[in-house]
């Protein structure tokens, strides 16, 4: 938070487009991350493009299970919330690119495919004007760093548009390609 007081202290009195307020943004490196505070505060600046990872697959009950991560309680976005990994896109990223960074740092293994099956906007979401780009995909087996949970009996807390916005978009897919699934 030193860094957000620091910017609140310096910057509240400089008006939006001001030659001081431009030649400080132009410093900002778009290819590098930003930093907490710095992101939350440029993502509610305007629409933003984010990657979401559905993995889902058949029990052995024939049962869909979807694999969910948790939010760090301390995490100024949903802390301790359940979700599908994801992530927003960087500029100059390739969807690869983002799938690459999402495989260490959300999944803690390799992702072996991914398929985009729609996006969801989100105009009202709390942070920001999101656009989700969801993709179903694949993890290699292995010890990740999440979890395979029934999609009929989520974990809660979950976050509100994975549950119903975000999931069910990869749902449909799913399910339309598996006629093992029993209903």
């Amino acid at each position: 938070m030193t860094f957000l007081y620091s910017f609140r202290e310096r910057w509240c009195g400089v008006a939006q487009g001001s030659l001081e307020l431009l030649a400080a943004l132009a410093l900002i490196d778009p290819r590098q991350p930003y930093g907490t505070e710095l992101f939350d505060a440029l993502i509610r600046l305007g629409v933003t493009p984010s990657i979401e990872a559905v993995c889902l697959r058949l029990n052995s009950e024939r049962q869909i299970e979807v694999y969910l991560t948790r939010r760090a309680e301390d995490d100024t976005a949903y802390p301790g919330m359940y979700h599908c990994p994801g992530t927003v896109r960087r500029p100059h990223e390739t969807i690869g690119m983002g799938f690459e960074r999402l495989s260490k740092k959300e999944f803690g293994v390799p992702l072996l495919s991914y398929r985009f099956v729609g996006e969801v906007d989100h105009p009202d979401e709390a942070r920001a004007h999101l656009v989700s780009q969801v993709y179903l995909c694949i993890p290699q087996d292995g010890p990740g760093k999440g979890q395979w949970f029934p999609v009929v009996g989520l974990p809660q807390p979950m976050v509100e548009t994975h549950e119903k916005r975000i999931i069910p978009a990869a749902l449909g897919v799913f399910v339309a390609g598996n006629t093992e699934y029993c209903w």
